[in-house]
Formats: structure tokens, sequence, C-alpha cells
């Protein structure tokens, strides 16, 4: 029988974490530049916030994709509560990606912030420094950032919560575990070819690909002749995935 696969988020609109056993990766649109902004014209630069703000999400959606839909589990962060978010931006993209996984039937968890600092420090109160320390002392091959390490330690609540530890279990990682809210996980499938690479499995009918592959056509912004924005590359480990600025930011 294939193990499951466990994924981890810490889902952000600059550097999203992501994370599985043995490897870590981030997604990480480009900053807003020069091309999205007009300091002469309110308006217009309001409209080129807004259409940098809509891109964004979907920059970070789409490479996303690659990686939700060969999950079993997803574990993610849950929102904190940051004055920030005026737009309730960070709360729109965790919901987006909830929608994507409950539409293909992906189980997944929301962790919050200071449960998942409990389970990997065993202080609820940690600072981002101390995860990353932890996890680079767990996982030899860890060399990642702070949102990969948060992004690593919610992937390993959730093979321990499926009676997978990748470590040993301690009591305060138990105490963690029982205040995370778990999905119900369907029946493990002990076909052959489950997982594999070839469509929909045999035994289950689960599809391991559900998500079209390649990546979307430029979205040319009508009002605004100028600027073309090109969402990033799907796929996994394909490296930082960009909005293309125009010809003339690129210089």
């Amino acid at each position: 029988m294939t193990a499951p696969k466990v994924l981890g988020l810490d889902l952000s609109l600059t550097c999203t974490g992501v994370a599985g056993n043995g490897w870590t990766d981030t997604i990480e649109p480009v900053k807003r530049g020069a091309a999205f902004r007009d300091r002469k014209d309110k308006t217009r630069d309001r409209q080129l916030r807004d259409a940098y703000r809509h891109h964004r999400l979907r920059t970070i959606r789409q490479p996303m994709s690659a990686y939700l839909g060969c999950a079993d589990l997803v574990v993610m962060e849950g929102l904190a509560f940051d004055a920030h978010d005026t737009d309730r931006q960070q709360a729109g993209l965790s919901w987006m990606v909830r929608d994507s996984l409950w539409h293909w039937e992906v189980p997944y968890a929301v962790v919050s912030p200071s449960v998942l600092k409990q389970f990997v420090t065993g202080d609820a109160f940690a600072s981002k420094d101390d995860v990353k320390a932890t996890i680079a002392d767990w996982f030899a091959w860890f060399d990642g950032g702070h949102d990969e390490a948060d992004a690593a330690g919610l992937m390993a609540m959730g093979y321990a919560h499926l009676g997978m530890p990748l470590g040993p279990l301690l009591e305060h990682q138990v105490t963690a575990l029982g205040k995370a809210a778990w999905p119900e996980m369907p029946a493990p499938c002990a076909h052959e070819w489950h997982g594999a690479d070839g469509g929909r499995c045999p035994g289950c009918g689960w599809d391991s690909h559900p998500i079209p592959a390649g990546p979307t056509p430029p979205i040319v912004l009508d009002d605004f002749p100028d600027v073309a924005l090109v969402p990033g590359q799907a796929g996994r480990h394909a490296g930082t995935h960009t909005i293309d600025l125009p010809a003339q930011e690129a210089s």
C-alpha cells in the first residue's frame, strides 16, 4: 500500500512555504513595482493596485495546484489576527485554497500558529527563529527559511496525526495534536497503482492529477495596454514563481 502524502502549507501573500517529507519549496510573487503604480493619477493608481492584487492571488494559486492535487492530507496554518491585512487578502487566499481542496476532495486541517509553535518547540509563544532552529535539528535535509520551517512543522504534524511520526513523539506534541481539528480520512486504497502518474486509480477511482497541466495564458489588462501579467508556471520544485513584469521593468 502506498504511504499517504502529507503536505504542509504556510500561506502568505509574499512568500508561501510548502513542505513534504524530505523537501520544501516556496511560492514567491514579485512585489508591486512601478509598472503597477501611477503617482500622478490616484484613480489609475488604485486600479493598478487592485489589478496587481488579483493577479498576485492567481500567481500563488496556480503553481500550488501542482502540489495540492497530489496530497492525501494538507495541513495549513490558520489565520493570525494581523492589523496589516486590512483588505482581508490573506483571509481570501486561505479560503480560496480551502475551497479548492474541498472541491478536489482532499482532506485538510487548519492549525493555529500557537498550536504549531507548541508542537515544534513546546512553547506556544516561541519565535520564528526558534521554530526554524528546531526544524533544522529535526531534519538534516532542511535548509529553508521561516516560511518553509512553518510548512515543515505542519507537515510533521500531519504525519504524526496519521500515526506515522517522523521522529520521537513527545508529550507536548501529543498535547498540540489534540488541539487541532482533524478531518475524516478516507479508508486507504491498497491498489498497487494508487498514486501513480497514470490518471485514475483502478482501485478507488482517485485521480492523482485532477488539475490541468500547463501555464495559464498571459492576461492583458484592457484598460491599461502597457501592463501584461503572466502567472507563474505550474510545476513541482520549479523554483520561484513570479509575475512577469513588462519589458521596461525588467531592465
